[in-house]
């Protein structure tokens, strides 16, 4: 399940605040992964985020079948 947040754009680099909002701005559904999603809070703003639940994220992981998505799924149910 997704929960839909906003935070404010000053938390991103201007020409990351900017890519976001054109996302938004054309209805593109996207998730923030990595140092951009860990590095912020959810405040109220201007950019809306969609948080992906770990049931989510692990179906999404087996079906990219990627090997290092793949290498993941242990740690993210325990079985590592």
């Amino acid at each position: 399940m997704c929960s839909k947040e906003a935070i404010d754009a000053a938390h991103f680099s201007p020409d990351a605040a900017e890519f976001l909002w054109l996302l938004h701005t054309h209805g593109v559904r996207y998730l923030l992964i990595g140092g951009e999603a860990v590095m912020i809070s959810p405040v109220h703003g201007a950019v809306p985020i969609f948080y992906m639940g770990k049931k989510q994220l692990i179906k999404n992981k087996k079906a990219a079948a990627r090997p290092k998505d793949l290498d993941d799924i242990p740690y993210l149910t325990d079985e590592a």
